[in-house]
């Protein structure tokens, strides 16, 4: 699947591409995203407990007996604590190796007797760190922050918690034509691909067969056991398929759960990917009528024929810009971010006609860069080649592609062949596809929206349907995940804070 996004990151991402935004100095703070809606979303009048006390581990815990030592935190600035928590390497055989998973929190600011215990978050991936997203309480609006310590952890091979070492044939990859046209471009793919699992497989083929959701669902438990602590969760994109597998291993232990931008278990990695192309084509199709042709700023004969004339002349010759060139694959991924929330669209006109005018790649490939730079590319390939069965070899794979550049002519071999080094993986398959009903959980807030082309709603609806205690809220709006829009952050308040879910049907 893709990496995707959080659209509560955008603006930073921004800022550090260099496309807007001043730079303050010190350590980035998510920023809200930029959806706004003003329906507020109907709640139950019911509240359900703030307090409850954490389970005890037991030998059939589904953590193999294994008892996690109890954390340490200390202080390690911005306000924040770190700690480290030694978890078994391989969860089958837990009196062998470990790794270090690296943990980070913003103790809760406001009354002792007020404090309901930790909330973990995710922000997506495969691959995305978050612990440096937690200063100032992380993604969160402060009143959630008064009443939770707000924590993130590195995910195993990713960051700070043992991460996977390899990554030097990742650039090279990825300058390649994604949507190859040629037998010799499809050949250095091929090989670009390949050349990414040999080298994971040199580097870190003890870990690299451990890099699964359900690896790290079982790290989460770990870590609730650890903390001795109530633990609630907030998993925004692929953290919701870290969510759903926690609560299918583990239901009873959470205290509440929100999944925000959901992909469907019940997927593998190819359905999920034929989704999002749809999704994608549909969400371009707004982006390029968004600048029509003789509006102020917008290229000449508008978005769509302005790509057209690009993409046909980057396919000869790679454009200049910034210290490097604007190529195929460059081009693509650009305009592939575009809908991941509305705030990209204005840089990506304006790279649009930067490029097509005065033949100056420069914006275009920082929008690319913003998009390559969220999350490490070996740990997201690692656990998506893990989690389901892919096709294998290069006609298997070209065959996928062909499918998907059917669906988007534009995007759709891109979207196939950022993944294509599945289909050399080293590391065989431990696919977690398969419904999630999470029987005997408390309630779980399921958060959709209906402009999300990374995430569509309409697995949020299938996965809210199939959960036992599954609770649908739907953002009317643009934009992969929905916190950030206010009417969302005043329900998922109300519900991690009081145990009030809004009503059936309940939409922002």
């Amino acid at each position: 699947m893709r990496r995707l996004v959080p659209a509560l990151l955008v603006t930073a991402a921004l800022a550090a591409a260099g496309c807007g935004g001043d730079d303050a100095g010190g350590e980035a703070v998510a920023e809200p995203s930029t959806t706004t809606s003003t329906t507020e979303a109907p709640t139950t009048t019911e509240p359900t407990s703030t307090t409850a006390a954490a389970p005890a581990p037991s030998p059939d815990d589904g953590l193999g007996g294994f008892v996690p030592q109890p954390l340490d935190w200390e202080e390690c600035g911005s306000g924040t604590e770190c700690a480290t928590l030694a978890v078994p390497l391989d969860w089958s055989a837990v009196d062998g190796a470990t790794i270090d998973l690296a943990l980070r929190r913003s103790p809760a600011t406001g009354p002792a007797d007020q404090r309901i215990g930790l909330l973990l978050f995710n922000l997506g991936g495969p691959g995305a760190p978050t612990n440096d997203s937690v200063p100032g309480g992380g993604p969160f609006d402060p009143e959630l922050n008064e009443r939770y310590d707000v924590v993130g952890w590195d995910p195993r091979g990713v960051g700070e918690s043992a991460g996977l070492e390899c990554g030097d044939a990742v650039d090279p990859f990825l300058r390649l034509d994604s949507n190859p046209d040629s037998p010799a471009e499809q050949a250095a793919l091929d090989a670009g691909a390949a050349a990414i699992g040999a080298e994971c497989a040199a580097e870190d083929g003890d870990l690299l067969g451990h890099m699964g959701t359900d690896d790290v669902a079982r790290d989460l438990e770990a870590i609730r056991i650890a903390s001795g602590e109530v633990v609630s969760y907030y998993g925004f994109s692929y953290g919701t398929m870290i969510g759903l597998r926690y609560l299918d291993l583990f239901p009873a232990s959470a205290l509440r759960i929100v999944i925000d931008g959901v992909l469907d278990p019940e997927f593998s990695q190819t359905d999920l990917l034929r989704g999002q192309t749809v999704g994608f084509e549909r969400t371009m199709e707004a982006v390029f009528a968004g600048c029509p042709d003789g509006q102020a700023d917008c290229p000449a004969g508008g978005p769509a024929a302005a790509y057209d004339r690009i993409a046909a002349a980057v396919e000869s010759e790679p454009l200049p810009g910034a210290g490097d060139v604007l190529g195929p694959s460059d081009l693509a991924t650009a305009g592939i971010l575009t809908t991941y929330d509305r705030s990209f669209w204005e840089p990506f006109y304006a790279g649009l006609v930067a490029a097509d005018e005065q033949g100056d790649g420069s914006v275009l490939l920082e929008l690319a860069e913003v998009y390559r730079d969220f999350g490490g590319f070996t740990a997201y390939q690692a656990v998506s080649c893990l989690d389901s069965v892919n096709p294998q070899g290069s006609e298997a794979w070209a065959a996928f592609s062909d499918e998907l550049e059917a669906i988007s002519p534009r995007f759709g071999g891109s979207i196939a062949n950022e993944m294509l080094a599945c289909a050399f993986w080293p590391a065989e398959p431990r696919p977690v596809t398969g419904p999630v009903d999470g029987a005997g959980s408390n309630p779980v807030l399921v958060i959709g929206t209906t402009g999300d082309a990374a995430t569509p709603v309409e697995q949020a609806e299938r996965v809210a349907a199939n959960l036992a205690e599954g609770h649908l809220l739907v953002l009317d709006g643009e934009g992969h995940t929905a916190y950030g829009d206010p009417c969302i952050n005043d329900a998922v308040a109300a519900y991690l804070l009081d145990g009030v879910l809004p009503a059936e049907g309940a939409r922002c």
